[in-house]
């Protein structure tokens, strides 16, 4: 079987009559100053008004928080928390914060009034390993 006789994602309800939830990866690479964070700019943008998905997006490096995996853990579990109406607490074990990002990822009520969520992560290369 080819991908043209598979149906596309849009074709493919669940049980309940809704799409599946699926996890996608997409990897934009090139030279410095070629257009790449203008280019998830624009996309995060349109992904929101015109097909009304939830963004997160996240520029790696721009701020303190943002400087490091863990900041960038707590950065987007924050937001995740605020989503939800949830206290804004994170665990400070990164095993704790990745239970809870499962968590908080599973639950209905984060695509209450959305067609989805998107994470867009930009210059993850400048992550430091601390």
């Amino acid at each position: 079987s080819n991908a043209a006789d598979s149906p596309s994602l849009s074709e493919k309800p669940g049980t309940d009559g809704h799409l599946d939830r699926k996890a996608v990866s997409c990897c934009v690479v090139g030279t410095s100053g070629g257009g790449k964070t203008a280019l998830l700019s624009k996309v995060a943008n349109v992904l929101s008004q015109k097909h009304g998905l939830r963004v997160l997006l996240r520029f790696c490096g721009s701020t303190s928080l943002t400087l490091h995996g863990n900041g960038l853990l707590d950065s987007i579990l924050t937001q995740l928390l605020f989503m939800l109406k949830r206290p804004l607490h994170t665990p400070s074990k990164y095993s704790d914060k990745s239970v809870l990002l499962r968590e908080l990822l599973s639950d209905e009520a984060l695509l209450e009034g959305c067609n989805g969520l998107v994470i867009i992560l930009d210059a993850i290369d400048q992550l430091s390993d601390r």
